[in-house]
């Protein structure tokens, strides 16, 4: 095992790229569970999507709610987790007197050294701009 950058191959020829460091056998066998059952989540979903695609006129209304129902579950969980998020940038900026965006960018060219701080503030950029583009996916309406 490596400690950072780890890929994990598993069903179907599937990766799964996990970061995270000093790799305990607690936390690796964490992480591969949650990439198997994002697996078993992702083919159910596919599972679903070719049963309404085979006749979508038959399909029970309580499928729809519960899809939308999902949706806002998921919606609302990205919003909180933004909050927290920049909540936590916040107090790095005040702490070190520097924009996130300016830091990330030196961070990333290697002009900030790899203090712990340092290191968790471009983990919670990342997490912040992944949490935006999923936010953005589950809130993306189809033309009409």
């Amino acid at each position: 095992c490596r400690d950072v950058d780890e890929f994990i191959k598993d069903m179907g020829g599937r990766y799964f790229l996990i970061k995270f460091a000093n790799v305990g056998n607690t936390r690796h066998y964490r992480k591969i569970n949650e990439a198997r059952q994002m697996i078993s989540t992702v083919e159910k979903v596919r599972r679903l999507e070719q049963y309404i695609a085979a006749d979508s006129s038959v399909v029970d209304p309580v499928i729809n709610m519960a899809i939308d129902k999902l949706l806002e579950r998921e919606i609302s969980r990205m919003l909180e987790l933004k909050t927290r998020l920049a909540g936590q940038l916040q107090n790095l900026e005040k702490k070190y007197g520097l924009d996130s965006s300016d830091f990330y960018s030196r961070y990333e060219n290697g002009e900030m050294g790899d203090d712990m701080d340092f290191v968790e503030w471009a983990a919670t950029v990342e997490m912040l701009s992944n949490a935006e583009t999923r936010l953005a996916l589950l809130q993306n309406e189809p033309d009409s």
